[in-house]
């Protein structure tokens, strides 16, 4: 069975967020916690699961075992033409 990002969190000794920057590249990391983070995805042979981004990508629903729903709403939030949101009106002038 795949490494989850919970299992390299807790080998590393830091939050799923800590292991979601350092893969992602975000900063905000310091050296040593990045290395910690790296060494336990290593050794663990963590891998990202974008099985959810991919299905979104392709128009499908995301699978069941991983749905993510906030970074779906968040990415169909933002890549929805305005006017088609349910919350936004229409100006006329």
């Amino acid at each position: 069975m795949a490494t989850t990002m919970t299992e390299a969190a807790g080998a590393a000794g830091v939050s799923q967020k800590t292991v979601s920057r350092v893969v992602n590249g975000e900063p905000h990391v310091s050296p040593d916690v990045r290395d910690r983070v790296l060494r336990a995805t290593r050794e663990l042979d963590y891998r990202p699961n974008n099985a959810h981004l991919i299905a979104l990508i392709e128009g499908r629903p995301a699978p069941a075992e991983h749905p993510e729903p906030a970074v779906v709403l968040t990415v169909r939030s933002s890549t929805a033409p305005a006017h088609s949101h349910p919350h936004t009106r229409s100006r006329t002038t």
